[in-house]
């Protein structure tokens, strides 16, 4: 948050009164030159809430009606800084996306966040991933995605919401219907959490991105997650990676695909997924229409699995791109692989 250095002469009358330069009588015209030297934050933080006066002013002045979006991710907040912002967010009528990253942002803060976003109407993304949410916290964004009507996604990775927490979470996507985009990576939430989110979608026709990377998800939570993609066709992106879902897990999501035509993309790098996982994907890719990537990348499939899709790769038109680094398919594997793409004319991207 900058100030820069400027100066204001300001015509002083004979009868003189300290009162006359106060940021409640000052006249527009200087106000809006003192504001020319403010950054936008330090406009929001330091300037809003003052007076009613000059609320009005700053809603009118021309940077800031036009700032859509304030990414606070390398500022260094002190706890007064924070609640100001809070307290400047309560009015804002411009902001659309906030980010507050690693801002040490605990339970007690998220309720007083929330609070003054319950009744923003302009804000769509909000970003609070490496902070330190609980699942107390989890329960105030609930309670904000239950009554603010405008978000569109919602960033929390990198907190401890838990399962606990998550559940607050999934039972608000019950009954939101805004909510496009979800990230909950790294939160611990294991399967107990994958079952209450996976509940919360079956019905759900908005949300189309759900990232549950690094939450100790196995193939129990897979299979929750499966059941979930057999009814839902609004969400188009599930990301997985860095859990514990091997390849039984993996014949769960598989035999989702049969059914589902919406998901077109699907994340599971750095799993545990050998060749049989591999068979599976590529015998459901064969009648599946509608996935375009698939990364398997960081798993142990080997030239086994590369046959599988290589095979498939004669039926399926669709897949824009397979992720297949970093597992154990050696220079034969990769040249079944290119082979099969330049025989079918496929217009996969090969990874």
């Amino acid at each position: 948050m900058v100030m820069k250095n400027f100066n204001i002469s300001i015509a002083r009358p004979s009868t003189f009164n300290r009162q006359n330069l106060s940021l409640a009588t000052l006249p527009v015209e200087v106000i809006y030159r003192i504001l020319d030297n403010l950054d936008i934050p330090t406009i929001l933080i330091s300037f809003r809430n003052i007076c009613t006066r000059l609320n009005g002013i700053i809603d009118d002045y021309h940077r800031f009606k036009t700032c859509t979006k304030l990414d606070f991710t390398h500022d260094k907040f002190d706890e007064r800084s924070l609640h100001d912002l809070i307290r400047g967010l309560e009015n804002n009528r411009t902001l659309k996306e906030l980010h507050l990253r690693c801002k040490k942002i605990d339970d007690r803060k998220t309720s007083c966040l929330s609070n003054a976003l319950q009744k923003n109407t302009v804000l769509i993304s909000l970003i609070l991933s490496n902070n330190l949410i609980r699942s107390e916290g989890a329960q105030y964004i609930a309670d904000l995605l239950n009554k603010n009507k405008t978000l569109k996604k919602l960033d929390l990775g990198w907190n401890s919401i838990g399962c606990d927490g998550v559940f607050y979470i999934a039972n608000a996507l019950r009954a939101n219907h805004i909510l496009t985009e979800l990230y909950l990576e790294i939160n611990n939430i294991g399967n107990q959490g994958v079952e209450y989110v996976s509940d919360a979608l079956r019905n759900n026709t908005t949300l189309i991105r759900l990232v549950l990377s690094n939450n100790n998800i196995d193939n129990e939570g897979a299979q929750s997650l499966a059941d979930m993609l057999e009814q839902n066709q609004s969400l188009t992106t599930l990301i997985l990676s860095e859990n514990k879902i091997d390849s039984n897990g993996v014949k769960y999501l598989a035999n989702a695909l049969y059914h589902n035509d919406a998901l077109t993309i699907l994340n599971l790098r750095l799993n545990r997924i050998d060749s049989i996982g591999a068979q599976y994907f590529a015998d459901a890719l064969i009648r599946n229409k509608t996935l375009i990537e698939l990364h398997l990348g960081w798993n142990q499939i080997d030239n086994q699995g590369a046959e599988a899709f290589a095979n498939m790769l004669n039926y399926n038109q669709t897949l824009g791109v397979l992720h297949l680094g970093y597992n154990k398919i050696d220079c034969q594997g990769r040249q079944q692989l290119t082979d099969a793409i330049l025989k079918a004319q496929s217009l996969v991207d090969l990874h």
